[in-house]
């Protein structure tokens, strides 16, 4: 028992390092673009767009973070209601592949999705 609560308590620490790894990065980011922003690039339009755009970025991740811990604090109080429905994981990869294509092409590279006529859909 013993070994048992020595493990969870690894394991708390570990998760509790790598939510923190995760809340600092977006917010370091956030932070270094807010003061270039300060130190004069507010003034530079065409900067500014990427600028605004890699914040905007950063803090939708912050969001799904949060959303994310908030998730795990529902589930481990118990408290946690799901609804399954039904996922093509065909059309997701499809969905995936074209919203993926301009980074992919400017990269150079090529990805494509066979799927079969029996697909199997999953319920989550």
């Amino acid at each position: 028992m013993i070994e048992s609560l020595r493990r969870s308590a690894q394991a708390k620490n570990a998760f509790v390092a790598d939510v923190n790894h995760e809340l600092r990065t977006p917010l370091t980011v956030i932070k270094g673009t807010l003061e270039t922003l300060e130190d004069g690039a507010i003034d530079d339009v065409e900067g500014r767009g990427s600028l605004l755009a890699s914040m905007q970025r950063e803090t939708e991740r912050l969001i799904r973070l949060v959303n994310d811990l908030l998730v795990l604090t529902r589930a481990d109080a118990g408290t946690l209601n799901l609804r399954l429905q039904p996922l093509d994981l065909g059309e997701m990869a499809r969905t995936r592949c074209e919203q993926l294509t301009s980074l992919a092409d400017r990269r150079r590279v090529r990805f494509s999705v066979a799927v079969g006529k029996d697909s199997l859909p999953l319920a989550f």
